[in-house]
């Protein structure tokens, strides 16, 4: 009686270990999958992107198929609806075959093989289907901070199927994407402007100083009848202005003496504009009245010179001057871009003859630098 007891516990134990190696079908139960992975090449939700598809198999078999089903949970999901599988040919290393992609369903990825294949032992795949779309945020299950999404996970449950028909190994991997980071600064304009004295004895573009400038005055010195002085200074301008910036030169005030007579604008045969300067020529007066109370023409006479080439009519400024007169807007300097370096040089000339009335003369000459961002 014992004996018959035994037995039967014998063959109910036998019973379970046979119902465990098998399932309801009578197939092999399914292997579980090992090392899954689904990577992004771009992680923003709703953007164009190649998947890459990694797991380890737990059965050998004659593999033919490879179905991923996309959801926001890793069991019992939702597809997420706004998910784009495109068709196409997948490349697998670790199973040979062609493989081509269809999608029977939403966000269901089934990659069939399409040539005759041999058993494959359990080992290392890799898929790398055509690129996809995105889901969305709300397509997949939302982490918040502080009641911000700002990431979301996904899932991709991951099966073999043999050429039977019948399903090898299964498991799932997860995947994030992540609400894009907007970065973002501003950059304040900045603009310096500077003025420097040139030397005495500095040469430029053909010219010499004759006395040394400094950054808010001209001193051009004592003049006797015919003789010319030249003063000069240096302008620099510092700035990111994308559209770049200008300089003007005016003259506010003309140089005049106590007695009101005036250093004239340097206007060699009447005319001398700013884009368009010419070889100095020296001031020539007459004194009709004796008493030099009816001077005619310019007695004494003021010009400039820049050595900024970018200034219209200034491409080749060697020992040539413009008019520098009351209410005139000269342009000294211009860069069309930001500039950190440009050094421009201005040049300015006196002269007179025997016609100009023994005076001190003073005058005004302002800058403008102007920026464009």
């Amino acid at each position: 009686m014992k004996m018959k007891t035994a037995r039967r516990i014998l063959l109910s134990l036998l019973a379970i270990s046979l119902f465990s190696v098998f399932n309801a079908s009578g197939a092999f139960a399914q292997g579980v999958l090992t090392h899954k992975s689904i990577s992004l090449s771009n992680v923003s939700p709703a953007v164009s992107d190649t998947l890459t598809i990694g797991f380890t198999t737990a059965t050998a078999a004659t593999l033919t198929e490879f179905d991923i089903q996309f959801s926001n949970q890793a069991t019992a999901g939702t597809a997420p609806a706004s998910m784009t599988i495109n068709t196409g040919n997948a490349t697998v290393t670790g199973a040979p075959g062609t493989w081509a992609v269809t999608t029977p369903s939403t966000a269901l990825m089934v990659i069939k093989n399409t040539t005759q294949v041999t058993n494959i032992n359990a080992g290392a795949i890799t898929i790398v289907p055509p690129s996809d779309i995105n889901p969305t945020l709300a397509d997949c299950t939302e982490n918040t901070v502080n009641t911000i999404v700002v990431s979301s996970t996904c899932y991709g449950q991951i099966k073999t199927i043999d050429n039977t028909g019948a399903t090898d190994d299964i498991g799932s991997a997860s995947f994030t994407l992540i609400n894009p980071v907007t970065a973002s600064v501003t950059v304040d304009p900045s603009l310096t402007f500077t003025i420097g004295g040139l030397a005495s004895s500095t040469t430029v573009d053909g010219i010499t100083t004759t006395q040394a400038g400094t950054y808010n005055t001209l001193p051009f010195g004592d003049l006797v009848a015919g003789a010319s002085s030249v003063v000069g200074q240096s302008l620099q301008v510092v700035t990111n202005a994308n559209s770049g910036y200008t300089v003007n030169m005016s003259m506010v005030q003309s140089m005049t003496g106590t007695n009101t007579k005036k250093i004239d604008p340097f206007t060699p045969a009447g005319s001398a504009i700013w884009s368009s300067p010419v070889a100095w020529t020296a001031p020539s007066g007459t004194d009709t009245s004796g008493n030099a109370t009816a001077i005619t023409g310019a007695a004494a006479a003021l010009g400039a010179n820049t050595n900024d080439v970018r200034v219209s009519g200034w491409g080749t400024p060697t020992n040539v001057f413009g008019s520098v007169g009351v209410g005139d807007t000269d342009l000294v300097a211009n860069s069309s871009g930001p500039d950190q370096t440009t050094i421009v040089d201005v040049l300015y000339k006196v002269q007179d003859d025997v016609y100009q009335p023994a005076d001190t003369y003073t005058g005004t000459i302002d800058y403008f630098a102007v920026a464009t961002y």
